[in-house]
């Protein structure tokens, strides 16, 4: 078991064995392409959850397919289909790299702030600097901050954020933190994952216990009888409620 203080996927790029000698017959090289889909491909791959994956490996299964079910011989005597082919999805992948790079940009720009003695959860209303391990906070657009003294409230202001921050919406987040149960570090709360149903509480009672990595929350799920593991976009209302 360890101690409190102590995203798998396969690649998609065995198609790039294929893909990139085909670049020879849409652009005469193969750079531009190799870079705009490797780089296009690990900035979303960031966020497996995130739209630009999802968009990205669809173009790239689809390439795989075009390259994979086709002889050598049948695409070169369809030259302009594939060419046609390649330009789409480069042209694809292209887009995706400039706003997967957008959104690295956009999540770099917040940092984490450690709270003051006076903040409050705006939940529960208790000072959230006096328990350090379980800081959830919400960094908003315009540089304003709210801090929660575990994930569970933090997610409790995110499905009704007009009773527990009034006048904003999600769209105005830039970013959400949430501290690793075993790195004690905060984490990037879109990109963590939620243990829910284990033994272990936090301030305010049955938690949703975060971690960054999927296989240390898969480990803390066995060894503290968690009853699954949610990533951010599945933590809803009925989660919350289960927890009570």
């Amino acid at each position: 078991t360890r101690s409190h203080k102590a995203h798998k996927e396969q690649p998609v790029f065995s198609f790039l064995r294929v893909f990139v000698p085909l670049c020879e017959i849409a652009f005469n090289t193969n750079a531009i392409i190799f870079v705009t889909v490797g780089q296009g491909f690990s900035l979303a791959k960031s966020n497996p959850e995130g739209l630009p994956y999802k968009i990205s490996k669809l173009i790239c299964n689809k390439i795989f397919y075009v390259c994979n079910n086709n002889s050598p011989m049948t695409i070169m005597q369809n030259t302009n289909q594939t060419r046609t082919t390649i330009r789409q999805a480069a042209a694809s992948l292209l887009a995706l790299l400039l706003f997967s790079t957008s959104l690295a940009a956009a999540s770099e720009g917040a940092s984490y702030r450690k709270p003051v003695e006076k903040d409050k959860c705006p939940v529960c209303g208790m000072f959230v600097a006096r328990y350090p391990d379980w800081i959830a906070e919400v960094i908003f657009r315009d540089g304003t901050y709210l801090v929660f003294d575990g994930p569970k409230d933090l997610f409790h202001c995110l499905t009704d954020m007009k009773k527990y921050a009034s006048g904003r919406t999600k769209e105005d987040i830039q970013a959400l933190f949430v501290m690793d149960y075993y790195e004690l570090v905060p984490i990037d709360g879109f990109r963590a994952w939620y243990v829910t149903g284990s033994d272990v509480y936090g301030p305010m009672g049955a938690e949703l216990i975060p971690f960054r990595k999927e296989t240390d929350a898969r480990e803390f799920l066995k060894d503290h009888q968690g009853s699954r593991i949610v990533p951010y976009k599945d933590v809803t209302a009925q989660v919350l409620k289960a927890l009570r």
